[in-house]
């Protein structure tokens, strides 16, 4: 863990966190066309820092194993390509275990290690990798 926390930016855009966005806590509306998102729900524990932070519930809740789904998110948040790598799954999984909310047995449980994911980098890149669509 403490060769990760050079991973974390000490510099980072301050955002409102939400710090549990699940299906549970979002409000979405039918425009005849798409669905759009048009609320959230439950922000009792909210608090200010790097957005993220947020990352790791909506991809373990939201995104599940969905590769497709992930490569989505980060798109729709303006991250790009290039900054879709190794890095930033390292850095989501160092905010994952720093989570007020941590629970490695439960996210496992949730999300299970594939026969072979040992090492955290390996479990990053299954629960947060998108860099190359399959």
């Amino acid at each position: 863990m403490r060769k990760k926390i050079p991973l974390l930016p000490s510099d980072f855009k301050r955002s409102l966190l939400h710090t549990e966005l699940c299906c549970n806590c979002l409000t979405a509306a039918f425009d005849g066309e798409s669905w759009h998102l048009t609320g959230m729900l439950d922000c009792a524990d909210s608090f200010v820092g790097p957005a993220e932070y947020d990352f790791a519930s909506v991809l373990l809740l939201l995104c599940k194993s969905d590769r497709t789904l992930r490569r989505a998110f980060f798109a729709a948040y303006g991250i790009e390509d290039q900054d879709l790598n190794g890095e930033l799954e390292n850095r989501i999984m160092t905010y994952t275990l720093l989570h007020r909310y941590c629970n490695l047995h439960w996210f496992m449980n949730v999300q299970p290690p594939h026969a072979e994911t040992e090492p955290l980098e390996y479990l990053a890149t299954q629960w947060y990798g998108c860099c190359v669509l399959e």
